[in-house]
């Protein structure tokens, strides 16, 4: 959990590895971003 790079590429692995497909993947990881920035500036203000 140190790296968040090494994390995300673990996660990619894992659901590459369960079958799910590129554009599944891209959609997941893009969605946490967004969650992750609507966090941030709830926090913020």
């Amino acid at each position: 959990m140190a790296d968040p790079a090494l994390t995300l590429d673990r996660a990619r692995q894992t659901w590459q590895q369960h079958g799910r497909s590129d554009k599944w993947i891209e959609q997941r990881m893009t969605g946490q971003v967004t969650r992750n920035k609507l966090a941030d500036y709830w926090r913020e203000h």
